[in-house]
């Protein structure tokens, strides 16, 4: 049996109490209600092996919660912006070699990413 860190919920530390967070009806207690009792994350503890020796892990379930919950509220993740500058412009590999250089080869494909999201969604002050 994989050995994990105590989930606390009491606000000892943080001024957050989590049961007043989890307000019934919010997307927050749905998650926590279904990856608690619906959802079968065995599979996933399986994967740990560290009965006897090895540093405790987080519980996978809890670690589920805090991606779920990440992408539910749409934290920003980077993957469509290297996405489009690998794909649509054409940025597999650097092609120049010097540091100073590819920085600057890098900020000019920032600059034009980010010129090319002002022109679709425009400017707003």
């Amino acid at each position: 049996m994989a050995r994990y860190k105590a989930a606390d919920r009491s606000p000892r530390f943080l001024p957050v109490d989590l049961a007043a967070q989890l307000v019934p009806g919010s997307f927050e207690h749905a998650l926590d209600y279904l990856i608690d009792t619906e959802i079968d994350v065995s599979g996933i503890a399986k994967r740990y092996v560290n009965d006897e020796t090895g540093a405790p892990a987080y519980d996978p379930a809890l670690m589920l919660k805090i991606v779920l919950l990440a992408y539910g509220r749409r934290i920003a993740i980077v993957e469509p912006v290297f996405a489009n500058l690998r794909h649509n412009k054409r940025l597999d590999r650097f092609t120049l070699r010097t540091r100073s250089k590819v920085n600057a080869q890098w900020n000019l494909y920032c600059l034009v990413h980010n010129i090319e999201k002002l022109a679709h969604h425009g400017y707003r002050k």
